[in-house]
């Protein structure tokens, strides 16, 4: 594979270079079949080229194939929010909007709650990751190979340790160095929010402890 029209800040994790794939494999250039792990970093949920969902392109591509949506609203969008808002399990109305991507759902939301409740400081957790623009890489909690090189980023972000018991970290822990945070660092009375993962990806597959999302009232 030539690299001679692809960015050099692009690396890659795997040396191959796909042709296709079908449900939970895909097959390189030279005709080798892999099981994929990636699933496009855990998005393909159905596989790959699952027939309804070919089919559900193949219909729409028909009708219309891009719409802005704030230029003019079009069915897709709204019959999608409909059922995305439906489907989640709270007991309050929820509204929503579609992003590109999760740094920029991340980045609309440190906008949306500046706007609202008119402070800066965002709690973040050792290990997490939210993105890879200039806002969200100072939420991830870990340097390299993110932080390295870029200059002072946007703020001001604490972390805090991830409470799990995949990872030894405990709710006492966790909440002793919350205390401290709000001694030393940072008066709680700045901090906007808490961005937190219910499980870790990046930080190694880690699942939140419950006792300290309901102690630290992020779970009701």
């Amino acid at each position: 594979m030539s690299r001679e029209t692809i960015s050099q800040s692009i690396s890659f994790v795997h040396p191959i270079h796909l042709s296709h794939g079908n449900n939970a494999e895909v097959w390189d250039t030279s005709g080798k079949r892999y099981i994929d792990f990636v699933g496009g970093i855990g998005v393909l949920n159905l596989g790959h080229c699952h027939p309804a969902v070919v089919e559900a392109i193949r219909e729409q591509a028909t009708r219309l194939t891009h719409y802005a949506f704030n230029a003019a609203p079009h069915t897709p969008y709204i019959e999608l929010m409909g059922r995305l808002t439906a489907f989640i399990p709270v007991g309050y109305p929820i509204s929503g909007m579609l992003t590109n991507s999760g740094a920029e759902a991340a980045e609309n939301a440190l906008k949306i709650v500046r706007g609202a409740t008119g402070r800066t400081a965002v709690i973040a957790f050792d290990g997490g990751f939210h993105g890879r623009t200039l806002a969200t890489l100072n939420l991830n909690g870990k340097v390299a190979p993110y932080k390295q090189k870029v200059g002072v980023l946007p703020g001001p972000v604490y972390h805090l340790p991830y409470p799990s018991a995949d990872n030894g970290v405990t709710c006492v822990e966790a909440l002793k160095a919350m205390d401290r945070l709000f001694s030393v660092e940072i008066d709680i009375n700045d901090v906007a929010c808490f961005i937190i993962e219910p499980v870790q990806g990046e930080g190694g597959f880690l699942a939140l402890n419950i006792e300290f999302a309901q102690a630290a009232g992020l779970l009701r």
